[in-house]
């Protein structure tokens, strides 16, 4: 499942469910598989708001330093890419 992956690349992602199923079992099979929140719709953007808001606050701040993607990585905090460990060199425009 697309979501037991995630959670096992990103463990801090916060994911949050949004479908139409509602059926209890849906829910903690959701819940089961790595989802933080689940919401069934209709919802209001308010609630969603909220929920989105509060799995915030308890993660905090857990940007990482990187970015990556394969052997591309980029470092946002000082506008760098890199190749594996080789820096490329980049004008503004590209970055």
């Amino acid at each position: 499942m697309l979501c037991q992956w995630i959670r096992s690349v990103w463990k801090e992602l916060p994911i949050i469910f949004l479908t139409v199923r509602g059926d209890s079992r849906d829910i903690v099979t959701g819940f089961q598989n790595g989802a933080d929140d689940y919401v069934v719709k209709p919802f209001e953007l308010e609630v969603l708001l909220s929920r989105i808001q509060a799995l915030l606050r308890r993660i905090g701040d857990v940007s990482p330093q990187y970015l990556s993607c394969g052997s591309i990585s980029v470092d946002p905090n000082r506008m760098l890419v890199f190749y594996g460990q080789k820096e490329i060199s980049l004008s503004s425009s590209e970055y």
